[in-house]
């Protein structure tokens, strides 16, 4: 997953106390001097990337294939039912299923030894869509560049859809452009997705960003 550079920030070990205190683990490792790495499972933890209201997402060194990554855990102090895991957990297989250009890749879910579920996903550089706008203020858009991006983000949508996934709270801040201009949508979290039981689908949450929400989400 990616976070736009404008959302990053620094992270150091003295800011375990807003973490969930289970889902890190302390490794120690000498050279010289004693020093602490953090970790979720085998992923040591470089810095918290951002955190919104449903979960903390961190950027990570995968030290079995040598690649950064960005793990999403759930948010600081939620209450982590069985259920509630299962359904964290659903939703990063559900998203993997998905695999197009267009949608942040899926590489890994699982829970740490204590029982707090992650899921690890591919690490995108870019700039959100709203920020490229902000910079843009004031100048002419080329409709042709317009269109592919709109045609991009539609090829992404209709994957997820095929998959039984959608986004909830699709908003220029969730589309991510790399530096070659290619698009990634992110930010899945409030996804609604087909295997939801009977009684999920009737108690689902009016959640989402309001002015970018269609109406009949709206209504509910």
């Amino acid at each position: 997953m990616s976070i736009d550079s404008d959302k990053s920030s620094g992270w150091d070990s003295d800011e375990t106390r807003d973490l969930p205190e289970d889902a890190i683990e302390q490794r120690e490792e000498s050279s010289g001097n004693l020093t602490t790495q953090l970790s979720i499972s085998r992923y040591l933890v470089l810095r918290q990337l951002g955190e919104g209201g449903f979960g903390s997402v961190f950027l990570a060194q995968d030290p079995v294939l040598k690649r950064e990554v960005a793990i999403k855990i759930p948010r600081v102090g939620s209450n982590l039912s069985s259920a509630s895991v299962e359904k964290f957990l659903k939703e990063g297989q559900m998203l993997a299923r998905a695999n197009h250009p267009s949608i942040v890749s899926v590489y890994d879910v699982g829970t740490t030894d204590d029982g707090i579920p992650f899921v690890v996903m591919e690490f995108v550089q870019g700039t959100s869509l709203s920020q490229r706008m902000k910079e843009s203020r004031g100048q002419k858009f080329d409709l042709k560049d317009c269109l592919k991006t709109l045609v991009r983000i539609a090829e992404g949508l209709l994957q997820a859809h095929k998959n039984g996934l959608v986004h909830r709270d699709l908003k220029p801040s969730n589309i991510i452009i790399n530096a070659d201009g290619d698009i990634c949508l992110v930010d899945f979290g409030l996804a609604l997705h087909d295997d939801l039981s009977a009684d999920e689908w009737e108690d689902r949450s009016i959640v989402g960003t309001p002015q970018y929400m269609a109406p009949e989400q709206i209504r509910g």
